[in-house]
């Protein structure tokens, strides 16, 4: 779930699995923000790493667990009709 700073503050994307979300993040690189909590080359290194799924992909639970909703301005989120 990407987090990046606007002028606001910082914002939080909940990113759903295979409802546009790697399109939003291109987006919002290609608008110049800097997002973190953000790996695109996650299933490159998994043996790398300590976690089981990519950082923008856990769940609401776990994310919860590492960050309080209040400390951000603003979050969003896209779905999109499977049909």
């Amino acid at each position: 779930m990407p987090i990046f700073k606007c002028s606001s503050g910082l914002v939080c994307f909940y990113h759903v699995p295979e409802c546009g979300g790697t399109t939003v993040e291109s987006t919002l690189v290609d608008s110049g923000y800097e997002l973190s909590f953000l790996d695109l080359e996650f299933w490159e290194n998994k043996h790398e790493v300590w976690y089981k799924s990519s950082p923008q992909h856990i769940t609401y639970k776990d994310f919860d667990l590492l960050f309080k909703s209040d400390i951000f301005f603003y979050t969003f989120t896209v779905v999109r009709n499977p049909v």
